[in-house]
C-alpha cells in the first residue's frame, strides 16, 4: 500500500527590498555618535574631584627651605549660649595643639585663634594672629569668655574671613 502525500503548503513570495549603497566613511572624518538618553528620574553621576598636584620633595625644598610647616587656625563659637561648654571647648583646642605638635615633632606649627560671636555684637571677635609661640596661643585661648549672643546669627563666616 502506498502512502498518500501531504498537500503542499503555499509559499509566500519574498518582499522586495531596495538595495541602498552606503558610502565608506572617510578615514579623517570624525564619527558622529548620538548622545545617550537618560531615563527619566535617573541621577547624573558626579564627576570625581580634581586633585591638586602635591609638590615633590625638590619643589617643597625650594618653596619653604626644606622645613615642614603647618598653619593651624582654630575657630570657636564664643556666644553666651556656649557658656556651659566654653571651658571644655577651650581645653579641647589646647589638646589639639599639643597633639599636633607631639605627633609631628619635625613639623613647624603656627597657630591662630578666632573666637566669633553674633553678627550684631559690639565685641564680635577674639583674635590672635598666627604664632609659633604655642604657649602664648594657649594662654590667649584660656582667657576667652563666652558672652554676647542673643537673637542674631553667629558670625561664622566672619570668623573664617
Amino acid at each position: 500500500m502506498a502512502k498518500k502525500a501531504a498537500p503542499a503548503k503555499p509559499v509566500k513570495a519574498a518582499k522586495a527590498t531596495k538595495a541602498i549603497k552606503k558610502e565608506a566613511p572617510k578615514k579623517d572624518a570624525p564619527k558622529k555618535v548620538a548622545p545617550k538618553k537618560e531615563a527619566k528620574g535617573a541621577k547624573k553621576e558626579a564627576k570625581p574631584p580634581v586633585l591638586a598636584k602635591t609638590p615633590s620633595k625638590k619643589e617643597e625644598t625650594k618653596e619653604n627651605g626644606g622645613a615642614n610647616k603647618l598653619d593651624l587656625c582654630l575657630l570657636l563659637d564664643c556666644t553666651g549660649s556656649m557658656e556651659s561648654w566654653i571651658q571644655r571647648s577651650k581645653d579641647t583646642l589646647k589638646e589639639i595643639i599639643d597633639t599636633v605638635k607631639k605627633d609631628n615633632p619635625a613639623l613647624q606649627v603656627r597657630v591662630c585663634f578666632v573666637g566669633y560671636r553674633d553678627i550684631r555684637d559690639h565685641y564680635r571677635f577674639s583674635l590672635m594672629d598666627f604664632s609659633d609661640d604655642l604657649a602664648a596661643v594657649k594662654t590667649f585661648i584660656g582667657g576667652v569668655t563666652a558672652n554676647g549672643g542673643g537673637d542674631f546669627p553667629e558670625d561664622v563666616q566672619g570668623g573664617f574671613n
